[in-house]
């Protein structure tokens, strides 16, 4: 990490704003990658008009002028100049996410006309070199770091769009001196997140196909998007929800899902002090912002009136179930036990319609009794609709029953079948796992019965019948080669496409000896183990100790855009962030982040 302190200079070839405006930077500025990568911080705003000079004239009048300069998250600023090796640094681009939002705050008689922008990406970013716009208007030049003084001066010159401005050329110089770096690049100084009771999600929230990860502060109320870059994770401010003071409450639930359809990932909540539910945007700059989707208790002109027992008599689930495009949430009332799925449109307000009744009211032919017992479920596209059904499996009677949406929204139910051969123990005794093990298109349903070390895959055929295949054994038993012993003593499995086979597969962590082992399905639905590292030093790896009474936190996802899901682990003794790409090869472990500096 290094400092930049320095000037930017704006100038524009529009009378009305000619500038110079200047305001002091100081600016931090990451390096990795061999500290050849740049990524430079938040910028400030600058205000004019420039000191000495008589006030703004617009169409108006006279105004003051303010321009706000506004930078991407860490990470969309990567460079390609050498700050320090060879010894005369060649010139080159600094690619910005940055963008001049000129505002004139006097009233005029177009809205919109009082705001400008400039922006500074891709063919018009910042560089060392010599820039200019597209008409030959404004040229400048800047010069490359002198690793002696540190200097340097980044230049960059567009044309402002919008506005009374649009059509101007704008030129910014930032010129300055840089402190010498140190390849912190990662580093911030968060403290311990565990014991902060920090709360974390991670999606594609900034783009599709990468995950991020997202995380909110309560002694803050900061939130934190970092994605990863150069083979670090970057993080950066995604906003403050000071307003809706402390969402760790408990009073706040929290989904996060592709609730818009955009693409991308979204977070909502719901909170129990008013009922009113918001939804939360990150931008491709990583920006949070919030909007009220709605209002579940009649309050604001609401026509939905749930009752304030929401908050605990009802269960909910998200998916796409109708195949809209976009994830839907649903949820079950045990008071009159109907069920009703709520769709977020396009203005971002949350609709909700009555999809059916299990306790055989309203005409339903299905009486399920008070579904609020604890009976597992689980939401998946079982039968290959292209869209999410709601499957779940009754203690009692031994039955699991599938429940799928048509496109108008209402829910019907079929049996799917019954387990009763594996005897009542199934609700206790057993571990499931929902995912596309064989990559055949859908989801299907697997379970690890402790009580014999038998793993059974279940799967749905197209109209919702469930049949099981013994996958294998991993107590020795049958001819197995795999003789994990019992596997309900708190290890952690998670599934996910680790082997890069475009199918799911099941890893787990032993934290008794530190191995990893990675479970594949064949064509046949047989499951097979390969040991694939080894975290307590064994052999050289890497010694992390005992992670699950470390209290680590892990995630599992696509972060590095491999098409691959990957480990990521936060270990709070020291803050430091460790992440394993498998890929259908042995572990390796690479120091991405640190948090707690």
């Amino acid at each position: 990490m290094s400092t930049f302190t320095g000037v930017a200079t704006l100038t524009t070839t529009n009378t009305k704003a000619a500038g110079p405006f200047s305001e002091p930077v100081t600016l931090p500025v990451f390096f990795s990658d061999g500290l050849t990568q740049v990524v430079l911080g938040s910028f400030p705003s600058i205000s004019g008009p420039a000191v000495g000079q008589p006030p703004i004239v617009t169409p108006l009048g006279d105004d003051t002028f303010t321009i706000t300069l506004k930078s991407g998250v860490a990470g969309n600023g990567t460079g390609s100049f050498v700050p320090l090796v060879p010894a005369v640094p060649a010139s080159g681009t600094l690619v910005l996410s940055l963008t001049l939002h000129l505002h004139n705050s006097v009233h005029v008689i177009t809205s919109g006309d009082e705001d400008s922008d400039l922006p500074f990406t891709g063919a018009q970013s910042l560089t060392t070199g010599t820039c200019s716009s597209p008409d030959g208007k404004v040229t400048l030049t800047g010069s490359p770091l002198n690793p002696t003084t540190g200097a340097i001066t980044l230049v960059g010159s567009a044309q402002i769009s919008g506005g009374y401005l649009g059509g101007s050329d704008c030129g910014l110089t930032i010129a300055g001196t840089m402190s010498t770096p140190v390849n912190t690049s990662f580093e911030q100084g968060f403290g311990d997140l565990v014991s902060q009771n920090c709360m974390f999600w991670t999606g594609n929230f900034t783009q599709a196909g990468q995950e991020d990860v997202l995380f909110y502060h309560p002694s803050d109320q900061n939130w934190w998007i970092a994605q990863f870059g150069a083979g670090v994770l970057n993080w950066g401010l995604a906003g403050n929800t000071k307003g809706f003071g402390q969402v760790a409450d408990g009073q706040h639930i929290f989904w996060k899902a592709d609730f818009n359809g955009d693409g991308r990932d979204d977070l909502l909540f719901y909170y129990a002090g008013d009922d009113n539910w918001w939804l939360g945007t990150l931008g491709e700059d990583g920006n949070l912002t919030w909007a009220l989707a709605g209002n579940t208790n009649g309050k604001n002109e609401s026509p939905w009136n749930f009752g304030h027992a929401i908050n605990t008599a009802m269960e909910f689930w998200v998916g796409d179930f109708q195949g809209v495009g976009s994830t839907q949430i649903l949820f079950y009332y045990y008071g009159d036990g109907n069920w009703w799925l709520g769709t977020i449109g396009a203005g971002g307000s949350l609709t909700w319609a009555n999809a059916g009744n299990t306790e055989g009211k309203n005409g339903s032919p299905w009486n399920f009794g008070n579904m609020h017992d604890d009976r597992p479920f689980w939401v998946g596209d079982f039968r290959g609709l292209g869209r999410d059904q709601i499957l779940f499996y009754s203690p009692s009677d031994n039955n699991w029953w599938l429940g799928t949406f048509d496109t108008s929204g209402n829910l019907t139910w079929n049996l799917a079948g019954n387990t009763d051969g594996f005897g009542n123990a199934i609700n206790t005794a057993m571990k499931f796992y929902i995912g596309d093990f064989q990559g055949i298109g859908k989801r299907q349903i697997l379970f690890y019965y402790w009580g014999l070390g038998d793993w059974w895959l279940g799967t749905f055929d197209q109209s919702g019948n469930l049949s099981w295949h013994n996958a294998g054994n991993t107590e020795g038993k049958n001819g197995s080669p795999w003789n994990f012993g019992p596997m309900n003593d708190g290890r952690p499995f998670w599934e996910g496409d680790f082997s890069n086979s475009y199918r799911d597969d099941i890893l787990f962590y032993s934290p008794g000896d530190g191995n990893w082992w990675d479970g594949t399905f064949d064509e046949s639905g047989d499951l097979s183990w390969t040991m694939v590292g080894n975290t307590s030093g064994v052999g050289g790896a890497p010694n992390f100790g005992n992670l699950v009474s470390a209290g680590a936190l892990f995630f599992i996802g696509d972060f590095s855009d491999f098409d691959t899901d990957e480990v990521l682990f936060y270990h709070p003794s020291d803050g430091n962030w460790w992440l394993c790409t498998l890929g259908g090869a042995q572990a390796v472990w690479g120091l991405v982040s640190s948090t707690s500096i």
